[in-house]
């Protein structure tokens, strides 16, 4: 098995939940000074797990419908 993928299960979806209510915080809070480096994040994070999902790595079968069915939390 893959050593990231041993270590970090769910891939970068904990980081993309995080950055995703983060986003929706600062929306709603009317932090508008946040809003462009949390994006940022959430870019970023969103393009690395669409890497590991597109080689189809072993460990991470199956994160393409994870990702359509991430869940934001406030």
């Amino acid at each position: 098995m893959n050593p990231f993928a041993e270590k970090h299960p769910q891939g970068y979806l904990p980081k993309i939940q995080y950055w995703a209510t983060a986003l929706a915080e600062a929306a709603y809070l009317g932090e508008a000074d946040r809003i462009p480096y949390i994006k940022s994040k959430l870019d970023y994070f969103t393009g690395r797990q669409m890497e590991i999902t597109k080689k189809d790595i072993p460990g991470f079968e199956g994160t393409s419908s994870m990702l359509n069915n991430l869940t934001i939390y406030k």
